[in-house]
């Protein structure tokens, strides 16, 4: 069965993705010697390689994600190791999984390439100002929110009640109403996602 939406995994990063960072508290040997290439998810606009209206991003996965529809949603997640916390932070929507991996020079990353594999709506895609816990969208017994190859395939409805919840937190503060307005115009988006996913 065919998926529109995704959580998946990226590293950990003070910088908020926007600069690279080496983890040494990292359990992958790889992300403790170089930069995982999501490092830089959402420095839009400064790689080289978004456009005016698309941006490039990445992440990691075992299998490639064949199940996922283009045009979908990707929530990211990330396992905070400087407090031992698992966070929901950021979004790509209208996502399409690309069918090669382009690469720009970049110094810093492994052999000096910085390495896409997705691409996705500028506009509508952006960094949680205020990171969620993990904790609570897992389902089940489960006790990841994603699986092992990286990412893992969702209902539409846990996207939406992770969207209306961060628009919750941004509403409660004064400093984020930019940031409020443009994830108010996601969660429009997100709707007529929806109803066109599902045929109404």
């Amino acid at each position: 069965m065919k998926s529109n939406f995704l959580i998946a995994d990226i590293s950990w990063n003070p910088n908020k993705w926007k600069d690279l960072y080496i983890n040494p508290k990292a359990g992958h040997k790889y992300a403790r010697e170089y930069p995982g290439h999501e490092s830089l998810n959402f420095k839009f606009d400064k790689k080289g390689i978004d456009t005016e209206n698309e941006i490039f991003g990445f992440i990691q996965w075992k299998n490639r994600p064949v199940k996922f529809l283009d045009g979908g949603i990707i929530i990211f997640y990330s396992n905070n190791t400087d407090i031992k916390k698992g966070q929901i932070v950021g979004i790509y929507t209208n996502v399409e999984i690309l069918n090669q991996r382009k690469e720009t020079i970049w110094e810093g990353f492994k052999d000096n390439l910085l390495n896409v594999n997705i691409k996705a709506d500028k506009e509508l895609s952006m960094l949680f100002p205020v990171l969620l816990d993990a904790n609570l969208y897992k389902q089940g017994n489960s006790k990841r929110i994603t699986g092992q190859v990286g990412y893992s395939y969702y209902d539409l409805i846990l996207a939406k009640k992770i969207i209306e919840d961060e628009l919750l937190e941004l509403y409660k503060k004064e400093d984020f109403k930019n940031e409020f307005e443009k994830l108010e115009k996601i969660y429009i988006d997100f709707s007529f996602t929806c109803a066109n996913f599902i045929g109404i």
